[in-house]
This record gives structure tokens, C-alpha cells and sequence, in this order.
């Protein structure tokens, strides 16, 4: 039923016109900033992609649910649309006119991709949020703090051939025993090999689910460093 009425909805929205506003990435976080309590932002994509990371705060209604799930949304703030790169927010924003939102609506130029090249992520799964950053964020970190913890997850052969500086390898199992050796007061950084991998999210949840309070993820994993041109330790 719900693609029934996603099709039709489609097929309205192509015959009809209407005004789009748009934001950049960078527009959206000074937003985000500025006014937080007066926007909602929406997040179209499926929800195992949204699980694996989105904008802080932001909602998920795929866009095949928004017939089942428009109502749901605020009446009186912003909505700000988001998708993988720009296209299916686009859609979405029309369907909602359609549907009778009346919210200004903006949709966020180039979606996830575009907004995670610089800005906070956060992972959401079985009720955890967990914060992703960039590699740009990491170096930073490195360069000015010694308040962390970073933890290589991948194959010891792997680590010894090259990793990122600073950090410790650590299986899923050493974590899971030797969690008291950790500092808790430290944010604890964890990465794998590459996009879909998720040893680090998945340890990433374990520990948060021990009660470590300063949890996050490198976005793009190990891949995402070395894309970066950023030093690598042997």
C-alpha cells in the first residue's frame, strides 16, 4: 500500500509545480547552531542507512513512509530534508506540499555524503547514540590532545603493516574483558578497515553499553584516514 500511494504521490508531484528552497551543508549547520529548537530536519533515507549514521537530532522517515508518517511532523517549525545527495529529499519536499505542509522546507544540497565530509555524525542502534567523525576531526584530536583513547580494530597483520599514529590494536574480545583497563574518562576512538566494516561500531556499542560516556567512531574508517593523505604509522 505504502508504494501505491508513494507512486501516486510521485506522479502529482511531476505534474505539479511548486517553489523548492535549498541549504548548503555548511548553511545547515549554522542553522543547527543558531536556532535548533525551532527546525526539525528529516532524514528520507532507509533506516538501516540512518542507523549507520545521521545529523544529530535528525528524523527518520523514509521516503516511502511519508504517506503513513507526514502527520507526525511539527507544524510550526522549518523542516529541513536530507537524503544521500540531494535528489530524493527533492521528492520527498514535494510530496510533503502535496500532502498539505504548509512548514517552509529546504532541502539540503548534496545530503549525507556532502554534510559527512565535515560535520558530526551520530550512530544510532538498540537505543546507543554513537558520534562518528572525519578523519579531519581525528587529526585534530591527535595533534592537541592526549585526553583520548585510539583503538585499531583490524587484523593484527593489518595493524603491523600500517595504522594511524597513536593508536593500539585491540580485538572485540580484549575490549569486552579488559574494559576496566580503559580510562573512562578519555574518549575512546575506534576504527576498522573501511566502509562496511562495523567491528568498530559494534564495539563502539558494547562499550557504551558498559557505561562509557565518551564513545566515537571514525567515519570512513582507516580508508577514510589514508584517502585523507594523513601520517601512517609501521
Amino acid at each position: 500500500m505504502k508504494k501505491i500511494l508513494m507512486i501516486g504521490l510521485l506522479l502529482l508531484v511531476n505534474s505539479a509545480s511548486f517553489a523548492l528552497d535549498k541549504v548548503s551543508t555548511e548553511q545547515l549547520n549554522a542553522i543547527i547552531k543558531g536556532k535548533p529548537d525551532e527546525i526539525v530536519i528529516i532524514d528520507v533515507r532507509n533506516s538501516d542507512d540512518f542507523n549507520k549514521g545521521s545529523i544529530p537530532n535528525a528524523i527518520n522517515i523514509p521516503i516511502g513512509f511519508i504517506p503513513d508518517e507526514y502527520t507526525t511532523i511539527p507544524k510550526a517549525k522549518e523542516l529541513y530534508v536530507i537524503c544521500y545527495g540531494g535528489k530524493n529529499s527533492r521528492t520527498a519536499i514535494y510530496a510533503l506540499q502535496s500532502l498539505g505542509i504548509k512548514n517552509p522546507m529546504y532541502n539540503v544540497e548534496g545530503g549525507m555524503t556532502e554534510w559527512a565530509k565535515t560535520y558530526p555524525i551520530v550512530i544510532s542502534a538498540n537505543d546507543i547514540i554513537i558520534e562518528q567523525i572525519t578523519a579531519r576531526e581525528l587529526k585534530k584530536i591527535i595533534d592537541s590532545s592526549k585526553k583520548y583513547i585510539l583503538i585499531d580494530m583490524r587484523a593484527p597483520t593489518l595493524y603491523q603493516q600500517e595504522h594511524i599514529p597513536t593508536a593500539i590494536l585491540k580485538t572485540f574480545r580484549d575490549l569486552s574483558e579488559q574494559s576496566d583497563k580503559l580510562d573512562v574518562n578519555k574518549t575512546i576512538i575506534l576504527y576498522c578497515g573501511g566502509i562496511g566494516c562495523d567491528s568498530s561500531v559494534r564495539a563502539a556499542q558494547m562499550l557504551a553499553e558498559k557505561g562509557f560516556p565518551k564513545i566515537k567512531t571514525l567515519y570512513g574508517e582507516f580508508k577514510a584516514w589514508q584517502h585523507a593523505g594523513y601520517p601512517i604509522a609501521k
